[in-house]
């Protein structure tokens, strides 16, 4: 699972503690839903496309994904993270208004009503992932970009030498 972190990391320009993280506080919540280890890498895949496609990165994609992880811990996303997810995730206030065949603006009264749930935040991601990965793919990589890809090949290269010594 921590070579599909790495890989999830590198193809989405996030930091690898920062994917790890999203994985780690979502699998089991995930597992409750009938969702496997591999569904929530699917999920932290999908997050993290959808928010390098907005072009939403560091403490603004940090407090998406900060927000999303509890709204998945209670089981339904709250009015005030929603707001959160609307000034800062574009694409995954879309991906929520499209499962809740609603628009962006009625998220809102949904949300007070307790209608986005952590079921309906898991299928709007993992349900789009294909589309993610190929908007994400497309997108040109910049500088900073390329330092986070080192900074990740790094924290793998450590991990297994950590690993293969037992260090």
């Amino acid at each position: 699972m921590m070579q599909r972190m790495v890989d999830i990391a590198n193809a989405s320009y996030s930091p690898l503690d920062q994917t790890v993280q999203v994985y780690a506080r979502n699998v089991g919540v995930l597992r409750d839903l009938g969702i496997s280890a591999s569904g929530a890498a699917d999920f932290t895949e999908a997050l993290n496309h959808a928010l390098v496609v907005t072009a939403t990165k560091g403490e603004r994609a940090a407090s998406v994904q900060d927000v999303l992880s509890k709204a998945m811990a209670v089981g339904r996303l709250q009015a005030d993270g929603l707001e959160t997810v609307l000034a800062n995730g574009a694409r995954v206030s879309e991906l929520l208004a499209a499962e809740l065949n609603t628009t962006v603006s009625g998220l809102r009264a949904l949300a007070s009503e307790g209608k986005i749930t952590g079921d309906v935040i898991a299928k709007s991601l993992i349900g789009n992932l294909e589309d993610l990965r190929a908007v994400a793919g497309e997108m040109p990589a910049t500088v900073g970009d390329a330092f986070t890809r080192i900074g990740t090949g790094l924290l793998a290269l450590v991990g297994n030498f950590d690993q293969a010594f037992n260090v």
